[in-house]
């Protein structure tokens, strides 16, 4: 359907009802030739929504030729535009742009952009489509729970600009990310917007056995009781962290992990109450089994990488028990030994050494206590050892040290990170162990006290502790 128009093209719009339709062409001539702009992907595609908030404002309309024959034209328009080309040449190659904006004082919005597939003007009908799309809206949402959001307009095809991350005033939530509205997918900055776009903040929630530890840098000070870890020729960074106020227990554990051998229940002391009771039976692979798994459960990057994954269920040599719960081999495996550790990673991890006895000591307190909290004139009050109260006990029941955790002197070893070596020749590879437990004597429940295991080894003495870093 062409109008004969001369050598000129014309770009023209008509609005009816919120409904408009783009039609231009221009005379079959030697030396020229004709171009249909359309609105849609096919010749008959003519009209498309145009939603006006209002009749009578003002939009400036700016078509692009570019190619081999480059114009642009801009008009101001309220109800019509009409935009004119000069002659274009035949076989010249040529792709559009169109921009509508909405004008507004000295405000500009966009309301539709488009690029359409370059074309080769020829003698006969050439069809050249400028998909006009709305300038679309990416709402970010902060917070689930309260219509709390801030959105950006986006140009069809350009990518978003990520925001700053939301700071929660409480203190008592972590954001960790901006994800697709559907929750579980991390939302990819990188990738054009061609639709409107919700994006919702994914925070983590502070459980409130959790405590803020502020790191520091050690540069060699003496502490007392002299440090083993903490040396005069040392310089050690150590992070802000979460740490758990208490040892893993029975029940956290069991969420996510089965036991490779003996297990708290049945004959071991007190393995009825899961809920207020450390685990032990467990080794050190189980360790990072579980924080992996409770990373993921919880929305978090996990930290540990074994055989190129960080899903515990593509580890070699894992335990399924029946597709549900997992835990580690029971015998040494070099994969698990050689675990990669993410250092930036935001999930759940082992203390290291390092940030075990510096939490244990207090923080940046620096407490010269031999024991977590406290010195020989009241270690009764924090310290569950010598097997004296009759095996191990609830967690919490004695008192917490500086920090507000619990137990980091007796009732279980707690397992810390460090890749498992061996110390001495002829020796299998080792990981620390910290903090002695109920069945040790005070000397062995000092915050400066070191003991190795075999990462595969499991008893009733042991069990872990969980952080996380802190931004």
């Amino acid at each position: 359907m062409i109008k004969k128009m001369g050598t000129k093209i014309f770009f023209s719009i008509i609005f009816v009802a919120a409904v408009f339709s783009i039609t231009s062409c221009s005379q079959i001539s030697l030396g020229t030739g004709s171009v249909y702009f359309s609105i849609g992907n096919d010749k008959k595609s003519r009209q498309a929504d145009f939603p006006f908030a209002d009749s009578g404002q003002t939009f400036s309309l700016t078509v692009t030729l570019d190619g081999d024959y480059k114009s642009t034209q801009t008009t101001k328009f309220t109800d019509s535009a009409t935009i004119v080309f000069e002659e274009i040449p035949l076989g010249s190659k040529i792709f559009a742009r169109a921009e509508i904006y909405l004008l507004e004082e000295n405000k500009k919005t966009l309301k539709y952009s488009g690029v359409s597939e370059p074309l080769t003007v020829q003698e006969e009908e050439n069809i050249l489509s400028i998909l006009m799309k709305e300038a679309l809206t990416v709402k970010f949402v902060t917070d689930a729970t309260s219509p709390s959001f801030f959105e950006q307009s986006i140009e069809y095809g350009q990518t978003v600009t990520r925001p700053d991350d939301p700071v929660d005033s409480s203190g008592t939530r972590e954001f960790l990310a901006w994800y697709a509205e559907n929750g579980s997918t991390p939302f990819d900055f990188s990738a054009p917007i061609e639709s409107n776009t919700t994006i919702i903040a994914k925070w983590w929630n502070k459980p409130n056995d959790f405590v803020k530890v502020d790191g520091t840098t050690f540069n060699g000070e003496e502490l007392n009781p002299v440090s083993f870890v903490f040396t005069e020729d040392t310089e050690i960074t150590i992070g802000n962290l979460y740490v758990c106020n208490h040892e893993v227990t029975q029940e956290e554990y069991e969420t996510y992990c089965a036991y490779g051998g003996s297990s708290p229940n049945g004959s071991s002391p007190n393995g009825s109450d899961k809920a207020n009771y450390p685990v032990y039976y467990v080794n050190w692979y189980d360790t990072l089994v579980y924080c992996n798994f409770r990373s993921i459960d919880e929305g978090l990057t996990p930290c540990y990488s074994i055989s190129g994954t960080t899903d515990p269920k593509g580890w070699s040599g894992i335990i399924d028990n029946d597709g549900t719960k997992y835990c580690g081999p029971a015998e040494e495996f070099e994969e698990w030994n050689a675990v990669v550790y993410n250092e930036n990673a935001n999930g759940y991890r082992l203390p290291t050494e390092a940030e075990w006895e510096y939490v244990a000591r207090g923080g940046n307190a620096w407490k010269s206590f031999k024991f977590s909290g406290c010195n020989d004139d009241n270690i009764t009050e924090y310290v569950q050892y010598n097997d004296e109260a009759g095996g191990v006990k609830k967690i919490r029941q004695l008192k917490p040290n500086s920090l507000g955790i619990y137990d980091m002197s007796g009732n279980v070893w707690e397992w810390s990170f460090a890749h498992p070596e061996a110390e001495y020749a002829g020796y299998d590879p080792v990981c620390p162990t910290r903090g002695g437990s109920y069945a040790d004597g005070q000397i062995v429940c000092h915050v400066n006290h070191q003991r190795t295991s075999e990462p595969h080894e499991r008893d009733e003495y042991t069990g872990f502790r969980i952080v996380r870093n802190r931004k």
